[in-house]
């Protein structure tokens, strides 16, 4: 049987889908809320951020708004950040810049309220960095 046919496939019969669902549960906790929190917000499966395909824009987007999220409020590196979803941190770099500049627009107040939930779900300090602790304790207590 040729390479890639039969029950197993080429990846031991793990689709795309069994894929993304994967690199969705291997997040650590605070990733993984976040990703839920957004996929909520956007009407869509968390694990559908992990596709390695750009997707549907809907998804590619909803991607986008993660990667700066987990950018800014959970203070990881651009290359800490795409290696999660399976991106480059050039296409990190796009995404928060796309994000930011878009954050000067309507887009803000449809940002907000997913902010302030992944803010108001934050366990513990020791998931943003100092600095990001600060903020939220600032942000809820306002």
């Amino acid at each position: 049987m040729p390479r890639g046919a039969g029950a197993g496939g080429r990846n031991g019969g793990e689709t795309r889908d069994d894929g993304a669902l994967l690199r969705f549960r291997r997040c650590s906790e605070p990733v993984r809320r976040l990703v839920e929190i957004v996929a909520h917000h956007r009407g869509l499966r968390p694990e559908s951020l992990f596709h390695t395909s750009r997707c549907r824009a809907e998804i590619a987007f909803a991607r986008q708004i993660a990667m700066y999220l987990m950018s800014t409020l959970l203070d990881k590196s651009l290359t800490e950040t795409g290696r999660v979803f399976g991106r480059d941190r050039t296409t990190v770099a796009h995404a928060c810049a796309l994000i930011e500049d878009l954050r000067e627009t309507a887009f803000d107040a449809e940002l907000d309220p997913i902010e302030d939930e992944i803010l108001a779900e934050a366990a513990a300090p020791e998931d943003f960095s100092d600095d990001r602790a600060e903020q939220v304790a600032v942000r809820h207590v306002a």
